[in-house]
């Protein structure tokens, strides 16, 4: 099985990380899989998770339909089962091995802390609104929970928090990979940390937890305030849904806080509560 990662519809971080449970299914079955990728950043994951990376596209199969028709059509099959249709993999998706080089292994971990937060995504409509999530961070920080920002390139407006920023795709995994919670969209960052093992809050508005039905360890948060919540941009998606989604906007952070303190109690992780400045001022 050849399959093309770069010029079809499934292109994004999320999609390279199902190629490579798509693969590893495959050779567990006893047959061979590569990927075509040509863009740096693609092949980096790839390899990341043991995935050949081929020079060519020919004889490469591609995936061109993306998910929201499944679920116009009414299909049955999630996320990764829709790709897998597509590029005619009949094996059961297994998940991936991480192989990390040694010298990026051992930077991310060292940065690395029990919450890492991963605000950004590609696609506006299924990003949580910047200000909810500083809001989030500021409850997160007077609760005394040891968190960090993981940003592309360094943001003004969350400069009160730890953030980390311009770090490579390897680096990141490691540093996912100790970490206890990831929180982010339904995007690249929730699949990738969900492949590693680590329990991952998915805020989700315009889709559904069945993007993530492989991956046991990502929990999709949707609080379907209105009707069109997890409409995959199909009717009654309008112009106004491209600028943001709007069950996004009612998914408020006190809500998603509420999660995270339930999922790290779950997990007994002690947090450092602060003293307020009298008591200390009192010691």
């Amino acid at each position: 099985m050849k399959i093309n990662v770069e010029d079809g519809w499934y292109c994004g971080l999320g999609d390279i990380v199902g190629f490579a449970w798509l693969c590893e299914g495959v050779k567990a079955a006893g047959s061979e899989a590569a990927c075509f990728a040509s863009v740096p950043w693609r092949v980096e994951v790839l390899k990341l998770f043991g995935v050949e990376v081929l020079e060519t596209r020919v004889g490469c199969v591609c995936p061109l339909i993306g998910y929201e028709t499944a679920m116009q059509e009414g299909s049955p099959l999630n996320y990764l089962t829709w790709i897998a249709d597509q590029c005619g993999v009949k094996e059961t998706p297994v998940r991936p091995k991480f192989n990390a080089e040694p010298m990026p292994r051992e930077m991310g971990r060292r940065w690395s802390t029990d919450v890492l937060v991963f605000p950004n995504g590609i696609w506006k409509p299924r990003v949580w609104p910047a200000n909810y999530y500083m809001e989030l961070c500021a409850l997160m920080k007077k609760a005394g929970i040891k968190f960090k920002i993981v940003l592309k390139e360094r943001e003004s407006m969350y400069s009160e928090f730890h953030c980390v920023d311009e770090k490579s795709l390897s680096e990141v995994a490691a540093a996912v990979q100790v970490s206890k919670l990831v929180i982010g969209n339904d995007s690249g960052p929730a699949h990738l940390a969900g492949t590693l093992g680590v329990k991952t809050l998915a805020i989700h508005g315009p889709t559904t937890k069945r993007i993530y039905s492989h991956i046991p360890e990502v929990e999709s948060f949707i609080k379907k305030s209105i009707g069109c919540s997890g409409c995959h941009c199909l009717p009654p998606f309008r112009v106004s849904c491209s600028y943001g989604c709007h069950e996004l906007y009612r998914t408020y952070p006190e809500d998603v806080f509420a999660r995270v303190i339930e999922i790290l109690d779950e997990k007994n992780i002690v947090r450092e509560i602060p003293q307020p400045q009298q008591e200390l001022a009192a010691a």
